[in-house]
């Protein structure tokens, strides 16, 4: 899966929330005219626009947020994510940069879900947590559950958001969504596919190698 780049302000390259392709962007100030008998513009104070390479298309940007296009800045979920575990995943995405602390929750619920999906029980999140760790799952994956086991355990709990106040915290939560998808539902599907393939002959040859 490849890496997806989160607009940012004053970045040269990012993946484009119009097109969604990783492009080079160019940043320029808005300004006025200041008279209309002369050539003078005042640069417009905290407005500026970025346009994409590939798609051509502009970001109006107003204190380092994007007000334009009102669209998702982090990577969309995976096809093979669950209908409604994919709505409330878009949700969060679309409020990230207006409330963090919500979209924070958000994906919380959505990490939550997504485990009790995998996991096939009606745990919560610590508890489907300590599971894929106790499992055999990529020491990669393992380090990642386990920020979020040790920093999250009060989220949504006592009333009160201790962490994942900002969007570059939040973001964190996407990418490890997309982690656990990649690893525990689309590899695997893949690799399940790619083994039916192989003629049935071969395939009970290999089981019973097993």
């Amino acid at each position: 899966m490849a890496k997806y780049i989160p607009p940012a302000p004053d970045t040269n390259a990012f993946n484009c929330p119009t097109c969604g392709v990783y492009a080079h962007q160019t940043f320029k100030y808005v300004a006025y005219g200041i008279s209309s008998s002369t050539s003078l513009y005042q640069p417009l104070k905290g407005m500026k626009v970025s346009e994409c390479f590939h798609c051509r298309n502009f970001i109006i940007w107003y204190e380092d947020e994007i007000l334009y296009p009102r669209k998702m800045t982090v990577s969309p979920p995976s096809g093979d994510v669950p209908v409604d575990i994919k709505k409330i995943y878009n949700e969060a995405g679309l409020i990230l940069n207006d409330s963090p602390r919500a979209s924070g929750a958000l994906m919380r619920l959505a990490l939550e879900l997504l485990l009790k999906d995998i996991n096939k029980n009606n745990l919560g999140l610590n508890d489907n947590i300590g599971k894929l760790i106790e499992s055999k799952v990529p020491e990669q994956l393992i380090k990642a559950l386990t920020i979020l086991r040790v920093n999250g355990n009060d989220i949504m709990h006592t009333g009160e958001i201790k962490i994942f106040e900002t969007a570059e915290d939040v973001t964190y939560l996407f990418e490890l969504f997309n982690m656990i998808v990649e690893e525990l539902i689309t590899r695997p599907k893949k690799l399940g596919e790619l083994y039916t393939r192989i003629p049935e002959s071969q395939r009970k040859r290999v089981e019973k190698q097993k």
